[in-house]
């Protein structure tokens, strides 16, 4: 990539991730939080649900500072939860390699959650089709060609299938199910 877009995209991500950790800490503030929404919340929220509406939000914040309590599990379950991440990247990035897509893997980290959210958005089912358009426009931006980042997105298909399906057969060989 030219040095130009290059540097775009490290600082379009190095704001979006300021900006992530920006609305992270207002969303920690139960009370500012609650200052915010209130003009939303009093004129789309109908009346028959807003006492649903308030117990919920008391709910989720009732549950986040719980978790604040046990500072070093939940560390540790997000130290976990980002070495998964790197393993899932590791993975689909060698299927890149063995594709022939010649990209670094700076570059896959930077496209690859997109793709996968866009996999999960509920529009298609098992993001058939949308995770290929995805694919297809985040892999442009490195110089990857259409073909390539469709058999990519397919190969990750099949790969989420292949795993399910070990996953499938693991859990119903189990004596006990969890």
């Amino acid at each position: 990539l030219p040095a130009g877009i290059t540097n775009t995209i490290f600082v379009s991500l190095v704001a979006f991730f300021a900006i992530f950790v920006v609305v992270i800490l207002v969303m920690l503030n139960k009370s500012l939080v609650r200052i915010v929404i209130r003009p939303f919340f009093n004129f789309f929220a109908p009346e028959k649900f807003k006492a649903s509406l308030k117990e919920g939000f008391n709910d989720f914040y009732e549950a986040v500072f719980s978790y604040s309590v046990h500072k070093k599990v939940s560390f540790s379950a997000g130290l976990l939860t980002a070495i998964s991440w790197l393993i899932v990247f590791g993975q689909f990035y060698l299927l890149a390699i063995a594709l022939s897509i010649n990209i670094s893997f700076a570059s896959f980290i930077l496209v690859l959650p997109i793709i996968l959210l866009v996999e999960a958005l509920p529009i298609s089912f098992g993001g058939l089709g949308a995770r290929e358009a995805a694919a297809i426009l985040m892999l442009s931006f490195l110089g990857v060609g259409a073909a390539a980042a469709t058999s990519f997105s397919l190969t990750v298909l099949l790969f989420n299938i292949i795993q399910a399906a070990i996953g499938f057969l693991l859990f119903n060989s189990m004596k006990k199910p969890i």
